[in-house]
């Protein structure tokens, strides 16, 4: 079951300013507003969303990420946004292992 009030305070900080002057400001905002709207699409599915509903909205996301990819996520850059991702499926109840984001990523 999803803690929708979990994910609202979780949306509410910096996923990635530890990138903050290694990758581009722009690139910066394009990811965190991509883990943002993963958060809103999940919270608007509401407490009672189906695996596949949430398994959906994060492969929604790691597309999104497929497509603001440039050559600019590297290691420290993936794994911070897995740990994210990992972090919201576990939000979400679920084992946020990485076979929740391996499918259709590219990066």
């Amino acid at each position: 079951m999803l803690d929708i009030g979990a994910l609202q305070k979780f949306r509410d900080q910096r996923f990635f300013s530890a990138w903050d002057g290694s990758v581009s400001p722009q690139s910066v905002a394009d990811a965190e507003q991509a883990i943002r709207l993963l958060i809103d699409n999940l919270i608007a599915l509401g407490s009672s969303a189906s695996e596949m509903e949430i398994q959906q909205a994060v492969d929604q996301c790691v597309e999104r990420f497929n497509k603001l990819d440039q050559g600019w996520i590297f290691t420290i850059e993936r794994e911070d946004i897995c740990d994210c991702l990992s972090r919201i499926v576990e939000l979400c109840g679920f084992d946020g292992s990485a076979e929740w984001i391996a499918e259709n990523r590219e990066w």
